[in-house]
């Protein structure tokens, strides 16, 4: 993913200086935003716009800190690989959250990005709750299995979840036909 952000910016992967990956960011910039003047590029330019904030953002952590991804040592555990992958998602999420909020087709990246290193979308959508809320603890993805170590007021509670979860479809459900109706 890091060699798609220096293509974004229009460079070759390798060190660059923060003031380049500036000038680099504020050229292609500019020229994207003269492209949302015409309607028939304004979607692209859009879509430009939001790949060429996320890949200076990222470029500029890396820049801060060179080895932000650690590799999984040899000789390293399982545990350690996950914990690795998972802070790994987490720098990628934190990196496209702009203002707590993700949109929808960085959302779609980071799914895609989740899947190649080896992380369900169930698990990619945990991890970016996870970042979007701050609490690490919340719904965390690998510390229990759904169907193990289950207490009953957690199964309880899960059925109440459920129940609201059946009781609003059946609401909007029951919403849609009267106002088809009417």
């Amino acid at each position: 993913m890091m060699t798609e952000y220096f293509a974004t910016l229009g460079l070759p992967p390798g060190q660059y200086t923060a003031d380049e990956l500036r000038r680099r960011f504020q050229t292609r910039r500019r020229l994207l935003l003269r492209a949302m003047d015409s309607p028939q590029g304004a979607s692209a330019a859009r879509r430009g716009l939001e790949e060429l904030h996320l890949a200076h953002k990222a470029l500029q952590r890396v820049r801060a800190n060179p080895a932000p991804w650690p590799a999984p040592k040899h000789g390293a555990s399982a545990d350690d690989a996950r914990d690795a992958r998972l802070a790994e998602m987490r720098a990628l999420i934190q990196d496209s959250l702009e203002g707590g909020l993700l949109r929808h087709s960085r959302r779609t990246a980071l799914l895609d990005e989740g899947r190649q290193r080896g992380i369900s979308a169930f698990h990619t959508h945990l991890l970016i709750a996870q970042v979007q809320c701050g609490d690490p603890s919340l719904l965390a993805p690998w510390e229990a299995e759904l169907t193990t170590g289950r207490s009953e007021e957690s199964r309880a509670a899960a059925r109440l979840a459920a129940a609201v979860v059946l009781g609003l479809g059946v609401f909007m459900t029951l919403l849609r036909w009267v106002s088809e109706t009417t």
